[in-house]
């Protein structure tokens, strides 16, 4: 039986497998580790900085994540 990746492990191989990759451990490093909300972030704004900006001055509501959740579970 194969071990399970901690969050930690998880994010960064998903985060690997991307074409933001380096962005992504970036904002993870920051303490955003919600990879479906980062990559959403980083495709919309295209820097690093402007995302980890809006994260952390509380610009991205609750209604935004849920949003954001719901789109990516009717792309799968």
């Amino acid at each position: 039986m194969a071990a399970q990746r901690s969050e930690k492990e998880e994010y960064l191989y998903r985060a690997g497998m991307s074409s933001h990759a380096q962005e992504l451990i970036m904002l993870y490093e920051f303490g955003f580790t919600d990879y479906l909300v980062n990559l959403y972030l980083l495709t919309k704004h295209g820097d690093v900085n402007a995302v980890a900006d809006l994260l952390m001055n509380g610009q991205v509501s609750e209604e935004s994540i849920k949003a954001i959740y719901e789109a990516a579970a009717k792309q799968k």
